[in-house]
């Protein structure tokens, strides 16, 4: 479930006990201290469709007509119509099934991680246009030339993976540890393996910094396409509907993403938690402290200042010095590592 460790978080290890035993400078400390940076959050977008649920008997109960679903048109075969794709901002061509809908809904329900009542369903709304909306735009930015259809040495030659800036806090904009994803940008594609390795090597680089440069892999092959996991807490959908001829549809391909990079739904839109979910995530924010740590992104942009933050650190002696390097030699070392992924795989 990688998508979890970015748009929602566990505090267990952000305690306020935690917090007490070990509190120390880190580069958020002294980046804010420099910087003194007010970034103003965009207002949310003004919702349009959401879906109703309903039921003690069960998490999700869609009021829906027949042919009709979310809102929408649904055709004979279970395919979102043309005035689904034209609200999220699709192509015409392109065929969502229903039950991917269906799937992002009750994967949510059962993965929000404050919901104290299991058998009660986390979300009030989820609004799944304006989710899918954002995500299609993610995907986008990666799979930038899209194909009708994808046999297996196209699904060969997509990305391997891919960074991103959440441009928000921690815990979200809300502090309901959900994120808005319409503010999420992709800072890089991974075209190759190698690349996300390297990606990784300057990944574990900069944590020591409080530097941020998460690694997401993508797995487009047809095996991990056509696998179905058995847990519930794994988002499933069903890929055979977008399946012929050996062959993925451009819809399948997305669907393919969204199983590399779990949907959690978008703090945006008409999604809104149930008033028991949302009552229990602010419970647990208030006992919570998260250290905002600094996409790589962001860092680059000032190297002089940025430069001069990480010897202070090093100098304070909060980060070990190796093989006898000086400050200034072991900061030049990593962000020469750094700079170099970051010309190679920027996201245009």
């Amino acid at each position: 479930m990688n998508g979890i460790s970015v748009l929602s978080t566990n505090v267990n290890s952000y305690t306020k006990q935690q917090h007490k035993r070990d509190r120390s400078t880190n580069f958020s400390d002294i980046f804010n201290q420099k910087t003194k940076e007010k970034i103003s959050e965009p207002s949310q977008e003004p919702a349009k469709f959401n879906y109703v649920s309903s039921s003690q008997n069960s998490l999700i109960s869609l009021n829906f007509s027949d042919l009709q679903a979310y809102g929408y048109t649904v055709d004979k075969a279970g395919f979102m119509g043309a005035d689904f794709n034209k609200a999220v901002g699709l192509p015409q061509d392109f065929k969502i099934h229903k039950s991917t809908l269906d799937e992002i809904v009750r994967y949510n329900n059962k993965t929000y991680l404050f919901a104290q009542d299991r058998s009660k369903a986390a979300f009030e709304k989820i609004d799944v246009a304006d989710t899918t909306k954002h995500y299609y735009k993610l995907f986008k930015s990666i799979v930038r030339d899209e194909k009708d259809r994808y046999g297996e040495a196209d699904l060969t030659n997509l990305p391997k993976g891919f960074s991103l800036d959440t441009n928000q806090k921690t815990f979200g904009k809300n502090a309901n540890f959900l994120k808005d994803v319409s503010l999420i940008s992709v800072t890089n594609v991974y075209k190759t393996f190698d690349q996300v390795s390297e990606a990784k090597s300057v990944r574990d680089e900069l944590r020591g910094f409080g530097v941020s440069h998460e690694v997401y892999e993508l797995n487009f092959s047809k095996e991990h396409l056509d696998t179905r996991a058995s847990d519930e807490y794994t988002f499933n959908p069903d890929m055979s509907v977008y399946q012929a001829d050996d062959t993925y549809s451009n819809a399948g391909v997305f669907v393919g993403f969204l199983k590399s990079f779990s949907p959690i739904a978008s703090d945006s839109g008409e999604t809104k938690l149930s008033a028991e979910a949302s009552s229990y995530s602010k419970l647990m924010n208030e006992q919570s402290l998260a250290d905002d740590v600094v996409p790589l992104s962001r860092l680059l942009k000032n190297e002089k200042m940025i430069k001069f933050i990480l010897e202070e650190l090093l100098k304070r002696n909060l980060l070990i010095s190796k093989d006898g390097k000086s400050a200034s030699e072991i900061v030049d070392s990593v962000l020469a590592h750094a700079t170099k992924l970051q010309n190679e795989t920027k996201s245009k």
